[in-house]
C-alpha cells in the first residue's frame, strides 16, 4: 500500500512538472507571437509611410529591444547565450554611434545622415525580426555538469596530435604575413584565419589526453598572442571564445564571466586603437577609457563594418538586377572554388565606389544580392545554425558539436565581416572533421580484425 501511494506521489510530481513546463512554454509563445505582432506591425507602417529620419529614430531602438529579447530568450542555453549578446553586443555598436548618439568625429558614421542610413536600420530590423519568428520557441536548457565536447572514445590520439599539431604550427610560421618594422600590422592569410577549424577538430578528438590538450593550448595561445601584437584582433578573440566554449562554458555561471568582459573589453580597445605600438601605460590605459566613453561603448569594429554595409546599399542603386544577380552568381561559385572567382567579394566590388575598410554586416551582403528576401534568407540560415546548437546533447553527432562550436567562436567574421565563413568554411569543417574521424576509427577496425 506504501509503495502505491509513493507511486502515485512520483507520478502527480511528474505531472505537476509537466503542467509548469506546458504553462511556461504557453507564456514564451505568447510573448514571442505579441513581439512578432508588435514589431511587425511597426515595419510595415514604417514601409507604407517610406523611410524617414524620425522613424528610423523608432527603429533604431527597435533593433535594440529585438537583441535584449533574443538574448533573453535564449538564456538558459549558455552557447546559444553567449552567441546572441555578442550579436546584441554589435548591434548596439551599430545602432549607438548612427542613431541615438551620433559619434560625428568618425568618418565610418559620415553616412548617419544620408539617406541611406534610413534604409539601412530598416534591413537590421527585418533581419533581427524573421530571426525572431525562425526562432524555436522551445530553448532547451543547458546546464551540464560533465564536457560534452571532447570524444569520448579517442583513438590514434598521438597521431592526430602529431598531425594537427604540425599543421598548425606550419600555418602559425608559414600563413602569417609579418611586418618588416614594428607599427605595421600583419596580415594572416586565408588558412591563418582557417585555423579555428583545426583546432575545434584537434580538441575534439585529442583533447581526452592531457597532454595532447596541453600541447593543442600551447599553440593555440602562440597563434592569439602574434595575432594581438601584431596589432590584430579577431583571431585572437575567436580563439578565446573557442577555447570557452569547450571548456568552460558548461560550468561557467553567467554573473561570473561580466568582470572579464569587462577587462577584456578594455584590452581589445587598447589593441584597437595602439595597434602594433601597444602601449599599456597608465596614461594609455587612460585614453582608451576615455575613448571608450565617447563611443558609448560601441565597438569601432562594428560601425566600420556598417559603414560598409551602407556602401553595398549606394552601390545596388547604380546596378540592375541581372548585374547584382551576376554578382551573386560570382558570391555561390566562391563558396566552393574560393576567392579566385572575380568580382566574388562585395566588400572588395564596393571598393570601386567607395573608399573602406572591408567586412560588412550579414544580411546586407545577402541584400545586395537578393533584396529584401536576402535578408530573411539571411535569418533562416542563421536560425538553422540555432536549432542545431538548441539541439546538442551527449548524443548529438560529432560533427554537429564541432559546427556549433564553429559558428559560436568564428561570429565575428561571420556577422562582421563575410557569409562565406559558415557556407565555405563549413564545408572546410566537414573535410578536416571526416578526415580525423577516418584517423580516429583506424584502432577500431584494427581491433575488429
Amino acid at each position: 500500500m506504501v509503495s502505491i501511494n509513493n507511486i502515485t506521489e512520483v507520478q502527480k510530481h511528474t505531472n505537476n512538472r509537466k503542467s509548469r513546463y506546458m504553462f511556461s512554454l504557453s507564456i514564451r509563445a505568447f510573448v514571442k507571437y505579441i513581439v512578432i505582432l508588435i514589431f511587425t506591425s511597426i515595419f510595415l507602417l514604417n514601409t507604407a509611410n517610406g523611410f524617414s529620419q524620425n522613424s528610423s529614430q523608432i527603429i533604431a531602438w527597435s533593433v535594440l529591444v529585438l537583441s535584449v529579447y533574443l538574448v533573453i530568450h535564449v538564456r538558459k542555453n549558455i552557447n546559444l547565450f553567449v552567441l546572441y549578446s555578442i550579436l546584441a553586443y554589435f548591434n548596439y555598436s551599430i545602432i549607438m554611434p548612427n542613431y541615438i548618439n551620433k559619434l560625428s568625429s568618425s568618418y565610418f558614421t559620415s553616412f548617419s545622415n544620408d539617406p541611406v542610413s534610413h534604409i539601412g536600420v530598416n534591413i537590421l530590423f527585418l533581419f533581427l525580426l524573421s530571426l525572431i519568428i525562425f526562432m524555436p520557441t522551445h530553448i532547451k536548457p543547458l546546464f551540464i555538469k560533465e564536457n560534452m565536447f571532447i570524444n569520448k572514445n579517442p583513438h590514434n590520439v598521438h597521431l592526430l596530435t602529431l598531425g594537427i599539431g604540425l599543421i598548425l604550427l606550419y600555418i602559425l610560421i608559414f600563413q602569417f604575413d609579418r611586418p618588416d618594422v614594428l607599427g605595421v600590422r600583419g596580415r594572416p592569410s586565408p588558412l591563418y584565419e582557417y585555423s579555428l577549424i583545426f583546432f575545434i577538430v584537434g580538441f575534439y578528438f585529442t583533447a581526452k589526453n592531457k597532454y595532447s590538450k596541453m600541447i593543442l593550448s600551447i599553440i593555440l595561445v602562440l597563434f592569439a598572442l602574434q595575432n594581438f601584437f601584431f596589432g590584430g584582433r579577431i583571431i585572437g578573440l575567436q580563439l578565446i571564445l573557442l577555447y570557452f566554449i569547450m571548456f568552460y562554458a558548461y560550468k561557467t555561471k553567467i554573473s561570473r564571466l561580466i568582470p572579464f568582459v569587462l577587462v577584456g573589453f578594455i584590452m581589445m580597445s587598447l589593441i584597437g586603437q595602439e595597434r602594433t605600438m601597444l602601449n599599456l601605460s597608465i596614461d594609455a590605459i587612460k585614453g582608451v577609457i576615455n575613448n571608450i566613453q565617447t563611443r558609448m561603448f560601441a565597438l569601432d569594429t562594428s560601425y566600420s563594418a556598417y559603414f560598409t554595409s551602407l556602401t553595398f546599399l549606394k552601390v545596388e542603386e547604380m546596378l540592375s538586377i541581372n548585374q547584382r544577380l551576376d554578382l551573386f552568381k560570382q558570391f555561390f561559385l566562391s563558396i566552393f572554388f574560393g576567392g579566385r572567382i572575380q568580382n566574388s567579394s562585395l566588400p572588395i566590388y564596393t571598393l570601386k565606389f567607395y573608399h573602406h575598410y572591408n567586412g560588412g554586416v550579414l544580411p546586407y551582403h545577402f541584400q545586395f544580392y537578393l533584396g529584401w528576401a536576402g535578408v530573411v534568407v539571411s535569418a533562416l540560415i542563421i536560425t538553422i545554425y540555432t536549432k542545431i546548437i538548441n539541439s546538442l546533447n551527449f548524443d548529438t553527432v560529432g560533427f554537429k558539436k564541432c559546427l556549433s562550436v564553429y559558428v559560436i567562436s568564428s561570429v565575428f567574421r561571420w556577422y562582421l565581416y563575410s557569409p562565406i565563413i559558415i557556407l565555405r568554411g563549413v564545408i572546410f569543417l566537414a573535410i578536416v572533421y571526416y578526415i580525423a574521424s577516418m584517423i580516429n576509427g583506424l584502432k577500431i577496425k584494427s581491433m575488429v580484425n
